[in-house]
């Protein structure tokens, strides 16, 4: 019995030894779990953009001394424009058909690739990507554009950055694709065998941040979404002032800004904001 009881002893101890390194695993490398760079810089003609014609690319100087490549789709001195951020993995070449799409609503999209995205040097973090998204407004403000003459949209990760940048600034929209109310909750969800609600340092507290936002709010997610749960958008939507507008696509998956499905409440939702007055008409610091 001894015997037995000891062996029982050395298989618990061994299993949480083996859990506590597991923990260890996640809480040193949570920035490979949540940020997926493909360091590769392409350009969008080879990327296939549609506006490849119309498009600049550009690097945007951030406040801490990365360099951001970005993409600038001109859509004429009178178009309003767009600021967007793309989700957690690859570049601006993955998200071509958004771009477009946003493109096609006659809008000019800023679209930059995060510091240790798309040839964007540096590596990510949530205080790195928020100093990003600075570094773009401040960009595109230098044009004579001010925030709240702006459309911001945001993707998955994206719409993190999105929601706290909106807290910070008055936008004329912020329009969210497949947002979550937190990394905490989305790594909970997928690793509920683990603490991670004590072990992450990169939390993007979307809950947290929404309700500042004072600018009309459109967030638009599929209901079969795996990778974000679709419930995670209903909660964050919950949090947020109005005027707010849900949009649920019946079997989509995670992301939809670029699907024919969302084309029409998007575009009838842009029309009803008040996005300024038009661009400068030269585009500054283009890249070598």
């Amino acid at each position: 019995m001894g015997l037995k009881m000891q062996t029982i002893s050395l298989i618990a101890a061994g299993l949480v030894i083996v859990y506590l390194i597991a923990c260890l695993t996640l809480w040193a490398g949570e920035s490979l779990f949540i940020y997926h760079p493909d360091p590769r810089r392409t350009t969008p003609q080879a990327a296939g953009l549609q506006a490849a014609d119309r498009t600049q690319v550009l690097e945007v100087k951030t406040g801490d001394g990365q360099t951001l490549v970005a993409w600038y789709v001109d859509s004429g001195p009178s178009a309003p424009l767009a600021l967007f951020f793309h989700g957690n993995g690859g570049t601006l070449r993955h998200v071509v058909d958004p771009i477009d799409q946003l493109a096609a609503f006659g809008l000019t999209v800023l679209a930059i690739d995060y510091r240790g995205y798309g040839g964007s040097t540096g590596w990510p973090s949530e205080k790195g990507l928020l100093i990003d998204a600075e570094a773009a407004l401040a960009y595109v403000t230098s044009l004579g554009r001010r925030s709240d003459q702006i459309l911001l949209v945001g993707q998955s990760l994206g719409s993190g950055v999105a929601v706290q940048l909106a807290a910070r600034h008055r936008f004329a929209g912020v329009l969210l694709d497949s947002p979550f109310s937190s990394i905490e909750d989305v790594a909970a969800n997928m690793l509920p065998m683990f603490p991670v609600r004590l072990l992450l340092r990169d939390r993007f507290r979307s809950d947290r941040f929404i309700g500042a936002i004072d600018a009309p709010l459109m967030i638009v997610h599929g209901d079969n979404d795996w990778t974000v749960p679709f419930r995670f958008g209903e909660k964050l939507f919950a949090a947020a002032r109005d005027p707010k507008t849900f949009v649920r696509l019946p079997g989509g998956a995670h992301l939809t800004i670029g699907e024919p499905e969302v084309e029409a409440p998007i575009r009838g939702w842009i029309a009803g904001l008040q996005l300024g007055a038009p661009l400068a008409a030269a585009v500054a610091q283009p890249a070598p």
